[in-house]
């Protein structure tokens, strides 16, 4: 079977699991809880003290300090993307389907399309659930609002008279902030989506030497997470780099946000490799 029908199956495979759905449904009642939480810092306000639905985003900590978004984000997502895409080897293995696929395939083609789909699959499942927190504000906050441009810190007592475009510049990304800050709210989709991705690929290559303990491997990148937030320099660390944190801003450099997630990928490539070597192809 050629690569590209190889992934496509997998990604089929992936997307039609009960684990994918499941992860979904968690996903979208976090955001349920999360969204919940800011209708109440903002209850009673006036109508003309609404910031837009970009910069009262859940996701935009600098305006609304959700602590409960910060987990989600650090620890909750990374792990239901796992659930969602990294963790079909064990599944094919548990079911029976692994014989039979990797024959059809071919092994390596097999483990080549498991990592793609990995990535791919928890890639669109990050990206939409984000997605989803994003459009979701919209019920509550305008599309847009004239006093975006002069406050931020909607969600605290001590709002900032700084121009949002000015103070947002201080991130990488931050300069889409001048042209629409629903931008800069993508390009932080997009990198999110691609940094917890990179760990489930590290988690999927991992599953290939842990074929039977599948919640060793689902509890790899939120254990990543935690260790790394504790042990990490300031650049390097996973819940300054996921969130859209402007007074960390000097901590944040394009460097030390692709770093990590690029090790990960690179790492979790290694394993794979050299799971042909030590495990002589026989993956169960």
């Amino acid at each position: 079977m050629r690569m590209l029908a190889a992934i496509r199956f997998q990604l089929r495979n992936i997307v039609e699991s009960p684990q994918f759905l499941a992860a979904i449904t968690l996903a979208a009642l976090g955001i349920a809880v999360v969204f919940a939480e800011g209708l109440l810092r903002f209850w009673g306000s006036d109508v003309g003290s609404l910031p837009s639905a970009a910069i009262g985003w859940m996701g935009n900590y600098e305006s609304i300090y959700s602590y409960l978004w910060v987990y989600m984000l650090g620890f909750v997502i990374p792990t239901l993307g796992c659930m969602a895409a990294g963790d079909s080897f064990c599944r094919d293995l548990r079911s029976g389907r692994y014989a039979t696929l990797a024959t059809r395939m071919g092994r390596r083609t097999y483990l080549a399309s498991f990592l793609f789909a990995a990535f791919i699959g928890c890639f669109v499942y990050v990206a939409g659930m984000i997605a989803v927190s994003q459009i979701v504000e919209l019920v509550v906050f305008p599309l847009n609002s004239s006093i975006d441009a002069f406050q931020t810190g909607f969600g605290s007592n001590a709002a900032s008279m700084l121009k949002y475009t000015d103070y947002a510049a201080q991130l990488p990304f931050g300069a889409l902030a001048s042209i629409s800050p629903y931008l800069l709210n993508l390009a932080y989709l997009a990198y999110d989506a691609f940094y917890i991705s990179a760990l489930v690929v590290f988690a999927a290559a991992l599953s290939l030497f842990l074929p039977k303990q599948p919640l060793l491997v689902l509890a790899f990148p939120m254990a990543f997470v935690i260790v790394a937030t504790q042990l990490a320099p300031a650049e390097w660390n996973p819940l300054v780099n996921l969130t859209l944190s402007i007074s960390r801003a000097e901590d944040l450099s394009l460097a030390g946000m692709f770093s990590v997630p690029l090790l990960a990928l690179a790492a979790g490539i290694m394993l794979a490799v050299v799971s042909e070597f030590l495990l002589k192809g026989d993956l169960q």
